[in-house]
């Protein structure tokens, strides 16, 4: 894991090594949290983001596919690549969940709109599986910056 320390703020920047967010979506508790994970790792998108995003947004433009954010950081509008392997799963997951393309991506564990809190959760009990099988050192340490 490499860390930074913020110059403006108290606390740390995080990111993972490819090899750790592999290990992470590896491990994910179940495939919603290792989808919502690769949205965050692979697509850079924040919690509150995560939980927004639905089949409608993904789409595919002339710079390849993309997840448009309607209420981005600052309520902003922003587009960001998906990469193609998660937009199958993504799409797949889709067509055969029974709740079908209305809901957002990521439903908690009833069916229903995931929070932030859920993610978080997700989070915690994946890190804490890494960190039990003595993955990294740092897994144990790690604060939920990545998911906020």
């Amino acid at each position: 894991m490499n860390l930074q320390e913020h110059e403006i703020k108290d606390g740390f920047k995080l990111w993972l090594s490819e090899q750790e967010v592999t290990s992470l979506l590896d491990q994910a508790i179940h495939p919603k949290a290792r989808i919502a994970f690769g949205l965050a790792a692979r697509s850079g998108l924040r919690s509150h983001e995560i939980t927004e995003v639905y089949p409608e947004n993904i789409v595919d433009t002339d710079a390849g596919s993309m997840i448009r954010v309607e209420h981005g950081k600052g309520d902003k509008f922003r587009e960001t690549p998906i990469p193609p392997e998660l937009k199958t799963t993504i799409e797949t997951a889709v067509e055969f969940r029974e709740q079908g393309v209305n809901e957002p991506v990521i439903l908690n564990t009833k069916g229903n709109s995931c929070s932030t809190r859920t993610l978080r959760n997700w989070l915690t009990e994946t890190r804490e599986k890494l960190a039990d099988r003595g993955q990294d050192k740092y897994w144990n340490e790690m604060r939920l910056i990545c998911m906020t």
